[in-house]
């Protein structure tokens, strides 16, 4: 935090070229254990093999188009973050009024689960 309790945006000065990042987090999203699975279990259904193609080649093409999908959706909600993440830097006032609110969300969630009355054994 900047003096007086706003937020300062500095620039990210990385080891790596933007290249070398995209590789990495490429190769990470491809190699995602989470991500296969989820694949592996969903994909098939989609899959006819009576059709003309193998199913290697169906299983490929949906994977591909999953993955060029999921790239677009995350790209815009990064940059839609990043966009947001400036604006609000940029109004120090509306950061702390929205600190100010999760707090009294928080206390007020706190003192509904102690006076719900409905006590249940920790076991």
């Amino acid at each position: 935090m900047a003096p007086g309790g706003a937020f300062e945006v500095l620039p990210w000065r990385g080891r790596f070229p933007m290249q070398r990042r995209y590789a990495r987090a490429r190769f990470n999203n491809l190699t995602n254990p989470k991500a296969l699975a989820f694949l592996f279990a969903f994909l098939p259904q989609f899959v006819d093999p009576a059709d003309g193609w193998p199913v290697a080649v169906q299983l490929l093409l949906l994977g591909v188009v999953t993955k060029v999908s999921n790239f677009a959706v995350l790209s815009t909600v990064a940059l839609g973050a990043g966009t947001f993440g400036r604006w609000l830097a940029r109004r120090p006032g509306l950061i702390a009024w929205q600190e100010r609110f999760a707090g009294v969300v928080m206390v007020g969630l706190g003192l509904r689960l102690a006076l719900s009355g409905d006590v249940r054994s920790a076991r």
